[in-house]
């Protein structure tokens, strides 16, 4: 179990400092989407030239879905001349055809290393156009479970394939496109002010909190050039362990906006809870850097298999020791961690910290989506994905403050499927 729950952040670990780079160059720049968000075709164009540039390809295509029509469209084609872009457009793909249709169709993303002996691969669209197709990675755009569309980059450059690293990067820029094309969309046409301000909040929030996020990678990057131009590995170690803490930081937003915009199922698997909370603070470990907070694990009596969806409970875990760890002084800073069966079937676990506690003025909003009490330092994501994922498997969470000061947050759910 701990090497699936680690595979994520193990993958961005092993990219070269080259493609660390890359990626954390366009990832500064899309930041700047919010401020694109009310010129619909300049957010269009933003996406197509970053997804081309990180994924390192010739040639990229933003196929939007057509509700009316039920089909897909060629809504802006990057890397051809004007009149290949221009020939492109004026394709439409049914939703069973070619590699985008598959893609839209099941929700996935596709990575075809031989375009040439494909025959998923829809010709006639390279016959229009006199472009050759051989290598192409499509990677759904989905909001709130709501198709948009699917992006596609295409021939890696230096006759390569695309690799599983690319797919996790387009994947990223994929959720944060597919939102954003939504609400460029929705004020394209008019909708209410009040939806608007909501909206326009939202992705300054966001875009505010993963820009400080991308300023550590730069900074980082920076650093680790200057190691390798003076050939003095020393000087590497340091930034390096600080991007990996960033770069899980930025994973574990990309993960709360996909968990908040999915309606799904959880999906049950049998599994340890002991060992899932001995992962989950083992993470939480290596996200806090040089701050001393002492921790402690009083959760010997979830001894036993439970049958959860393991990945959505390490999700809310994780979310509440971090947000406590937010609130906890720097120094003396205290977390605890507990979990007992106050009843048959049921898991209790309580996050605890000495922090301020929670005001009681804001006490009943701290659920909500996009509120945070954190400023900058904050999406206001995390809390709400943790109830959502709580509800989803019969459960709850409630905050609450400390006699001692602090706050206690008390998550409740079945240890089985309708154990109640």
């Amino acid at each position: 179990m701990s090497e699936e729950l680690g595979e994520k952040n193990d993958r961005l670990d092993m990219v070269s400092a080259g493609d660390m780079r890359r990626v954390t160059d366009a990832l500064y720049r899309v930041h700047k989407l919010s401020k694109l968000v009310s010129e619909y075709p300049a957010v269009l164009d933003t996406i197509m030239l970053e997804s081309q540039t990180v994924a390192n390809a010739e040639a990229c295509s933003l196929l939007l879905y057509d509700e009316d029509e039920n089909d897909l469209y060629f809504a802006v084609a990057l890397g051809d001349s004007d009149e290949q872009s221009d020939t492109l457009k004026q394709v439409r793909l049914q939703l069973d055809q070619g590699i985008a249709g598959e893609c839209a169709t099941n929700r996935i993303t596709i990575n075809v290393a031989d375009a040439l002996s494909d025959p998923r691969i829809y010709k006639p669209a390279d016959d229009a156009t006199g472009f050759e197709t051989r290598s192409l990675l499509a990677v759904p755009l989905v909001d709130q479970d709501r198709l948009v569309g699917v992006l596609e980059v295409v021939n890696k450059i230096g006759d390569a394939t695309f690799s599983e690293f690319d797919e996790r990067i387009m994947e990223m820029f994929a959720s944060l496109g597919a939102s954003v094309i939504t609400q460029a969309r929705l004020i394209d046409e008019n909708l209410a002010s009040e939806r608007l301000a909501a909206i326009g909040q939202t992705v300054a929030g966001l875009a505010h909190y993963s820009k400080n996020i991308l300023a550590t990678l730069n900074v980082g990057s920076e650093l680790i050039d200057e190691g390798v131009a003076q050939k003095k590995i020393g000087i590497v170690e340091n930034p390096w362990k600080i991007m990996k803490r960033s770069l899980k930081r930025l994973s574990n937003v990309i993960e709360d906006m996909l968990a908040y915009s999915t309606d799904r199922s959880p999906a049950y698997e049998a599994c340890s809870l002991k060992e899932l909370i001995d992962e989950v603070l083992l993470t939480v470990n290596g996200l806090m850097g040089s701050r001393s907070i002492s921790i402690s694990n009083e959760t010997g009596g979830l001894e036993g298999e439970v049958v959860i969806d393991s990945r959505g409970i390490f999700r809310c875990l994780l979310n509440l020791i971090l947000n406590a760890a937010d609130a906890t002084p720097n120094e003396d800073g205290w977390i605890g961690v507990s979990g007992d069966r106050p009843e048959d079937g049921i898991i209790r676990i309580t996050v605890e910290d000495n922090g301020a506690g929670i005001d009681r003025t804001v006490i009943e909003k701290i659920f909500e989506p996009f509120f945070s009490t954190k400023g900058s330092r904050g999406t206001g994501l995390g809390l709400a994905v943790t109830r959502k994922i709580a509800e989803e498997h019969g459960g709850s969470v409630n905050a609450g403050n400390r006699d001692e000061g602090g706050a206690i947050f008390t998550m409740k759910f079945p240890e089985r499927p309708n154990a109640r």
